[in-house]
This record gives C-alpha cells, sequence and structure tokens, in this order.
C-alpha cells in the first residue's frame, strides 16, 4: 500500500507540473451518423453506448443497457451541465492523437480511444447559434470508441482527401479546413445537436459543426472489460472510463513472478484500421496468478498504480454474459474542463 501511495503521489506531481497540455482549441468540421452500437473498434462494448437515461432503447440494446446500468451505475452517470453516456463518434481512419514525439506505440486510432470532444451544431457558415436562437442547442460531451475508415467510406472518412461534394453548401465541409478531422456520430449524439432530445428526429444526415478536446469528467473509478476465454497464461481487456486524457498509452501487469509485462494491442499489421483496440498479455509472458496488479499510462505520461484489480479471471455467475467489468479501484486524477475562450 505505501508504495502504491508513493507512485500515485510521484504521478500526481508529474500530471500537474510536467503534463503535456491538451490541446484545446476549436476546430470546424461536419458530422454523419451511424446509428449505435456495442462493437465499436476501441473494444468498450456496452460503455458509452448504454447510459443515455433519457434514451428509448429497444430489443437486445434494451435488456444489455439495462443490465449494465443496474450492475454498474457510476457508468451511466452524466456529469454536471453535460449529457455524455450515449454520445461517442469515430473520427475518420486516419485520425491519432500523437501530439507529443515521445509517447511510445504506433500512430493508429488506438491511442485515442476514450478522448473526449465538445461538440456544438452550428450554422452552415460556421457561426454559432445564439441561446434561445432557433436551431440552438446545447454543446454534448463524447467520447471516441471506434474509427471510421477512409477505405470503407471514402465519401466521408478520408479528411481533406474524401469525396465531399454533397457537403460542400457547409463553409467548413469540403474540403476539411486543416487540423480538422471528421466526426461520424452515435444516432443519441446526432439527435440531441439537432433537437436537443436523444429520441428526436434527425432531418439532417449531415451537420456542420465546431468542436474541440476535453478532459474526460471524473466519474467513479476505471473499469476493465475483461473478454472471454481469459485463463493464466493468456488474457484480453479494454480500459474504460479513464478521467483526464481519456486514452491510454500504456497497460502494464505483473506476471507470477512478480515482473511488471506491458500489454501489447491486437496486431493486424495489413489492415490496422480493423484490428480490435484492447490489450493482450504477450505470448508467452505467463503464468499469471490473481489477484492482478495493473499499471497505467495515459497520454500525459502520468501513471497509475491498481493493486489487486483483478481478483478472478472468471466471471462471477451473475455477471452480463460477454460483458464482465471490473472496477479497479483507481483513476486520474480530475482535470476541469476550461470554459470556452
Amino acid at each position: 500500500m505505501k508504495s502504491t501511495i508513493i507512485l500515485f503521489l510521484i504521478s500526481l506531481f508529474t500530471f500537474i507540473f510536467c503534463q503535456n497540455k491538451i490541446p484545446n482549441e476549436y476546430h470546424y468540421s461536419r458530422s454523419t451518423h451511424f446509428g449505435i452500437t456495442f462493437g465499436g473498434a476501441c473494444g468498450f462494448g456496452l460503455y458509452q453506448a448504454c447510459g443515455a437515461a433519457d434514451h428509448n432503447y429497444d430489443g437486445e440494446f434494451a435488456t444489455l443497457c439495462d443490465a449494465f446500468c443496474k450492475a454498474y451505475p457510476v457508468l451511466c452517470e452524466d456529469p454536471d451541465g453535460y449529457t455524455y453516456r450515449g454520445n461517442y463518434a469515430a473520427p475518420q481512419g486516419n485520425y491519432y492523437t500523437q501530439f507529443w514525439e515521445s509517447l511510445e506505440g504506433d500512430k493508429d486510432n488506438y491511442l485515442s480511444c476514450g478522448e473526449c470532444f465538445e461538440v456544438y451544431k452550428t450554422k452552415d457558415d460556421g457561426t454559432d447559434f445564439k441561446p434561445g436562437e432557433d436551431g440552438y442547442q446545447p454543446p454534448i460531451l463524447l467520447s471516441l470508441i471506434d474509427s471510421c475508415p477512409c477505405a470503407a467510406n471514402p465519401q466521408w472518412c478520408c479528411g481533406a482527401e474524401d469525396d465531399c461534394q454533397s457537403g460542400s453548401y457547409l463553409k467548413y465541409a469540403c474540403p476539411l479546413p486543416e487540423g480538422s478531422t471528421h466526426l461520424d456520430l452515435s444516432d443519441v449524439a446526432m439527435a440531441r445537436l439537432q433537437t436537443g432530445s436523444s429520441n428526436g428526429h434527425m432531418p439532417q444526415g449531415l451537420i456542420p459543426n465546431k468542436y474541440r478536446r476535453v478532459p474526460c469528467p471524473k466519474l467513479g473509478n476505471m473499469y476493465i472489460w475483461l473478454l472471454d476465454n481469459a485463463g493464466p497464461y493468456w488474457f484480453s481487456f479494454s480500459i474504460v472510463n479513464p478521467a483526464g486524457y481519456g486514452s491510454i498509452i500504456s497497460v502494464e501487469i505483473k506476471n507470477g513472478e512478480g515482473k511488471w509485462i506491458k500489454m501489447v494491442r491486437e496486431p493486424n499489421e495489413e489492415r490496422p484500421q480493423e484490428r480490435y483496440g484492447v490489450w493482450n498479455t504477450p505470448k508467452d509472458s505467463g503464468p499469471y496468478v490473481v489477484p492482478l496488479d495493473i499499471r497505467i499510462t495515459d497520454g500525459s505520461g502520468a501513471t497509475v498504480e491498481a493493486e489487486g484489480a483483478i481478483k478472478s479471471l472468471t466471471p462471477p455467475p451473475d455477471a452480463i454474459k460477454g460483458y464482465y467489468y471490473i472496477d479497479i479501484g483507481v483513476n486520474f486524477p480530475e482535470i476541469p474542463i476550461p470554459d470556452p475562450e
């Protein structure tokens, strides 16, 4: 416990005094929408797809989301002043946030999984709606959970290179301004930006927007989604609900010999945008003995350690089948969302 406290204090010092600042300047872009999914490439499962308290989920979504929010209520909460749960996006397939050259890892979308953005719907010419003006809706908060690959959707997901003539009536649609990215939104996010209701109509399939990256809110602890078939010699999981930077760039886990082992991303060198963004134990690195310690590093270089985070590799009988989330007891320090400039 003492070592954990010392590590946390060092991490906190690094976070406050040595962190790479989250760039939060506004960008102008446009958004399409792609529905609601539990299968985003970041590997978050039910997290962020569920939790929109005002949304009328139906079918399998209703059953699973109801069970998820009862089992993990903190993962279905919204921060003060924003809608958040149910709001997510898939940026264009060549997007990655490597603002800091010192970050390790391949430059791919999975280093950006979990990042948070504040998004406004603007007028077609890019100017703001004023509160009370017809067409005004408050901004939403969303996180990145997926990738919109150029090869699969060349009209909208190639950035400045895409074939976006049908959106040329928007000032910032075709081509995108330098430094901007296309955000393919969940239906929940798209409806809220157009009508203020997650169940509202979406009369426009393409909307202009203004967005900025912001810190993710601190709503409880981080959780891991432990995938099926975990065992002492191999397992795989994703990390959800990190506060602050939102993105995770390194995960280490302690094996049975007490050595810290760096986990690896699921490889797919030929089609990296179709990889699944979870963390795997590397080949021949086991056995692993529960309880397992985890060390997590975010995009600023801040690190937190969770002792005994995984107490069992077998889901309990009452776990949602295929969606076993584990509270690891820690999170990164909160960073307040800055006021609009």
